[in-house]
């Protein structure tokens, strides 16, 4: 089920080169410690990253934004 998961993670950059994931993925001992010692980010930042991810434009008309709701009130 871990290899599973990396194949799956590996089909998105974006989770490949986060810092996160390079901690999961490369780091000898508990995981779980070293990634509570990373820097909290404030929601701003972390708002900042997404849109630099997913490259969202925020200037969409309601009806698009009514059909990305039904997406994912589906999955």
């Amino acid at each position: 089920m871990l290899d599973r998961f990396i194949r799956e993670c590996a089909k998105f950059e974006f989770i490949l080169e986060s810092q996160e994931f390079r901690i999961f993925a490369r780091q000898s001992g508990e995981v779980g410690d070293t990634l509570e010692k990373l820097p909290a980010q404030n929601p701003g930042q972390i708002l900042d990253k997404y849109r630099n991810v997913f490259k969202v434009s925020e200037d969409i008309d309601n009806s698009e934004v009514a059909r990305y709701r039904e997406k994912i009130n589906i999955f």
